[in-house]
């Protein structure tokens, strides 16, 4: 694991020169993201659609980490929906400041730089973020990575439960939980 102290990590606004290292990170490490396949426009509308909304983390000047999201409206995404649904959101890039809520549609941290608090630093710069606009909150949509071990004993909201009581692993739900966040909908069919 790669030392590094304070004064080498940087929280900044993600930019276009992060997107190669961003598409060959998903693309080696995290090939079921749904933006691994994005193209140049999809990051460029991203971006101009709301560019405060893209969180980097850069160690020693080189990105390691990243969590790209855009504004929706809190009651409308409340309720049932799907990842294509926030896609759509995204090319009406006009429209994007009317939201209230700041919706993380991606994460993603270098292997090397996992257990680090990266993801603590990028979930506070989202909070600062919701503070500094007044938005409601932040959604973040979770795939329960390990849950298809448990499918046929556990329904997807008693699974969750003993995540939440740490009787079953899953990291990332667990990190999520730990920082305040809370599960407010089971979506089926989210990703394609």
């Amino acid at each position: 694991m790669p030392n590094f102290s304070e004064t080498e990590l940087n929280v900044r606004q993600f930019t276009s020169a992060d997107w190669n290292w961003f598409c060959n990170a998903l693309k080696n490490h995290k090939p079921d993201s749904a933006l691994a396949s994005w193209s140049d426009k999809d990051i460029s509308d991203l971006l101009h659609a709301f560019p405060e909304g893209q969180i980097c983390v850069e160690v020693n000047g080189q990105p390691v980490a990243a969590a790209l999201g855009l504004t929706v409206r809190y009651s409308i995404f409340a309720e049932q929906h799907t990842f294509e649904d926030i896609m759509n959101r995204l090319e009406k890039a006009h429209d994007s400041k009317k939201g209230d809520t700041y919706y993380c549609i991606e994460t993603f941290i270098e292997p090397d730089y996992h257990d680090r608090a990266l993801d603590e630093r990028m979930y506070d710069a989202g909070k600062a973020l919701c503070e500094r606009l007044n938005l409601k909150g932040i959604f973040v949509g979770n795939r329960i990575q390990s849950y298809k071990e448990y499918q046929d004993s556990l329904s997807p909201r008693d699974y969750i439960d003993k995540v939440q009581k740490g009787e079953l692993p899953e990291p990332l739900l667990w990190f999520q939980l730990s920082n305040n966040f809370h599960v407010k909908r089971i979506l089926k069919d989210y990703l394609p």
